[in-house]
């Protein structure tokens, strides 16, 4: 399980690496993911039908910046958790802040 999880964060933070070339946006999105009341570390978020992504902090904080312009999906997930979807609309030079709750 810690091998996997390990995995997850590696992937994640590699796809964060290569999104950092994209066109500068300066569309950002933050938040927290919590369960329970408590926020959940090294979860994993991604913006649906794309390879970017990041992973919460150990404080189940996340930033993704300069995301492509428009409508989208992000996922949040976590092992043994359900997913949680959350639409949101990109526009250039905003900051949003999107919080997710997953459900065991």
């Amino acid at each position: 399980m810690r091998n996997f999880t390990i995995l997850a964060f590696c992937w994640v933070l590699a796809s964060g690496l290569l999104t950092a070339q994209q066109k500068r946006t300066d569309a950002n999105i933050f938040g927290h993911v919590v369960s329970e009341g408590k926020h959940v570390p090294f979860a994993t978020l991604h913006v649906k039908n794309t390879t970017i992504g990041v992973a919460t902090d150990e404080t189940g904080h996340y930033r993704i910046v300069n995301l492509p312009l428009g409508k989208h999906i992000i996922v949040a997930q976590f092992v043994g958790y359900k997913p949680a979807e959350r639409s949101v609309e990109l526009v250039e030079g905003q900051t949003i802040e999107v919080n997710f709750e997953l459900e065991p």
